[in-house]
């Protein structure tokens, strides 16, 4: 028994034919209909992706949106006290930057310990290499664009706590 190994790029074909003219038999091996199944997924993972990133994205403004209605009388009185709009912008989006920073410290572990199981599970009932490498670079763009997301969704939300008018909350009281 002779295993062979083709560099990338080898035209495989041509390669087994010649294999077959010198042994008596050369046989290749099948992927499994398992693994095969997997192609057939196509771009669904990264539908289902977008479609939570929106989804999370939507929440994030809703959450936002709400917490500055919830301290609207809060941020008048702020403002009757000497608060300047542009500081009021400054706590919405503080607020939101923290949000994000809990969820990634919180998501990103908690994600792994999930994960590599979960993963090792299904390769190992695919009966496909279960190499437990962990992308650095993919979960720090993850959390650069979370960060800035946060940061940018909290603008309108601020503009509004900015523009919070002082008599009409206030008159209320």
């Amino acid at each position: 028994m002779v295993l062979v190994s083709f560099v990338d790029g080898a035209d495989v074909d041509t390669l087994v034919s010649d294999l077959r003219r010198t042994f008596v038999e050369v046989d290749r091996p099948a992927i499994p209909s398992s693994v095969d199944n997997l192609d057939e997924l196509g771009s669904l993972p990264w539908t289902v992706a977008a479609f939570l990133a929106l989804l999370a994205t939507l929440a994030s403004v809703h959450a936002l949106v709400m917490a500055v209605r919830a301290w609207r009388r809060d941020l008048a009185v702020l403002r009757a006290l000497g608060l300047v709009p542009r500081q009021a912008r400054t706590a919405v989006r503080w607020q939101a930057l923290t949000v994000a920073v809990v969820g990634l410290l919180t998501g990103i572990p908690l994600g792994l310990a999930v994960a590599r199981p979960a993963w090792a599970a299904v390769a190992d009932a695919l009966g496909v290499v279960n190499e437990r490498i962990i992308p650095w670079y993919p979960m720090a763009a993850v959390a650069a664009v979370t960060l800035l997301a946060a940061a940018v969704l909290a603008i309108p939300p601020g503009v509004a706590a900015a523009r919070t008018r002082l008599a009409e909350v206030l008159r209320a009281e």
